[in-house]
């Protein structure tokens, strides 16, 4: 897709959605129409494009327009059809920037957000329902896990599975092999291994990731947040804790 592009934004719920095009470089900066449809829009239907506001009834920052601007990298699905071209508007070309801008993990990830923000819209309290269903999945599966913890555990997990959205298979299988690798060397030092050994497989990690980072930028903040949860569990399990970052400090990401 390129700079002006109209393209339809198929919904897990049924409708579909459209956006343009406001930027394109390595990644897709989009504002999104604000009209749903029961059947895929035509070309005139969105010949005259007005911006969607910001999502879920969000406040704008001061200042800042109330338009959804939103962000997403990587392959573009086939269903996401280009309707059509047309030059961008003085105000869509002020918004190119990266203020205000919601970011998604994929272009998929784009389209089931503005699926929920449709159910939010038309049915909000059967959306409520159905998320707090979610929440209450996800913290009985998390309340189990946690439960059950172990090293031995953590090696058999399929972590980091949502990364396959937004990183080559590469970047994910260096990420787990890298806390493959230091489960491993925990598990041998469990018995007769000092804290300062244990640490040292921490510092390893840090390493390791200010190399992947370095190479190929993979850790942004919510691979971050992640990273640093899965330090703190691993710490956790041999008598270890990361407080004040003590055994993350030095790293660069």
């Amino acid at each position: 897709m390129k700079v002006g592009d109209v393209f339809v934004v198929p919904l897990r719920v049924g409708g579909f959605g459209a956006a343009i095009v406001i930027d394109a470089l390595d990644s897709f900066t989009v504002l999104v129409a604000d009209e749903f449809w029961a059947s895929p829009p035509s070309a005139a239907d969105v010949a005259e494009f007005h911006e969607m506001p910001l999502l879920f009834g969000q406040t704008p920052l001061p200042g800042a327009p109330d338009v959804l601007k939103g962000w997403f990298d990587g392959e573009v699905p086939a269903d996401f059809e280009v309707l059509l071209n047309r030059p961008l508007s003085a105000r869509q070309k002020s918004m190119r920037g990266a203020e205000g801008t919601m970011v998604f993990q994929s272009a998929r990830d784009f389209a089931r957000t503005l699926s929920d923000h449709w159910h939010w819209t038309n049915d909000r309290a059967a959306y409520m329902a159905d998320l707090d269903r979610r929440v209450a999945r996800f913290e009985k599966a998390e309340a189990q896990r946690r439960e059950g913890l172990s090293l031995e555990s953590m090696l058999r997990e399929a972590f980091f599975a949502d990364w396959a959205d937004r990183w080559p298979a590469e970047h994910l299988t260096e990420a787990r092999r890298i806390f493959t690798d230091a489960t491993v060397k925990l598990i041998a030092l469990r018995e007769g291994g000092t804290a300062r050994k244990r640490s040292l497989v921490f510092r390893k990690i840090v390493e390791a990731f200010n190399g992947l980072y370095n190479a190929t930028g993979l850790v942004e903040s919510v691979e971050r947040d992640q990273i640093v949860e899965r330090i703190d569990e691993l710490a956790a399990l041999v008598g270890l804790d990361n407080a004040n970052e003590k055994l993350t400090r030095r790293r660069t990401w």
